[in-house]
């Protein structure tokens, strides 16, 4: 996914990131709602079933 980036009117030619990117967060935040609201036994089966 390039995009261009500024920083404190700095800027940065392409900048490359992989899909893990936006991924990992959101995978963190399902299993960690899932966790909260149907324990870990719940929030372990998820994972293994989405793996």
């Amino acid at each position: 996914m390039p995009f261009r980036l500024q920083i404190m009117g700095q800027e940065f030619g392409e900048v490359v990131m992989t899909a893990g990117v936006i991924a990992f967060p959101i995978t963190f935040i399902i299993t960690d709602l899932l966790n909260e609201c149907y324990g870990k036994k719940a929030s372990v089966s998820s994972r293994y079933s989405g793996w």
